[in-house]
């Protein structure tokens, strides 16, 4: 449930979403990626990456956070990081907490070497 009884102020809440900390625009995203992947089922598809990107080209900065995530398929970062970057080039797709087989395959891609 909420807390009622929180000390948050909706000001921070809009600061904390802003690219700069200083706005009130709904700027910035935080994506956690364990929520698209099961225990029997890794993130290897370009149909979980798109699921992952939805309605992300509102935002112009998308924090794609992998904790948690061993190794993605290929076709779930090319989508990711070379499709919707593509499509959406106002959109910064900043990937973090990779593990390292993630890291390896997500600069691959956005080196476009994979």
């Amino acid at each position: 449930g909420i807390a009622l009884d929180t000390r948050r102020t909706l000001d921070e809440v809009l600061r904390a979403h802003s690219l700069d900390g200083e706005g009130y625009g709904f700027e910035r995203t935080v994506v956690p990626m364990r929520l698209l992947a099961t225990q029997s089922a890794r993130l290897e598809s370009r149909a979980q990456a798109r699921r992952a990107a939805l309605r992300l080209q509102q935002f112009r900065r998308a924090e794609m956070d992998f904790d948690g995530i061993a190794d993605i398929g290929h076709g779930f970062a090319d989508e990711l990081f070379r499709v919707f970057k593509r499509e959406y080039p106002g959109v910064e797709l900043v990937p973090v907490n990779m593990a390292p087989r993630v890291a390896a395959l997500v600069g691959a891609v956005q080196a476009g070497l994979a």
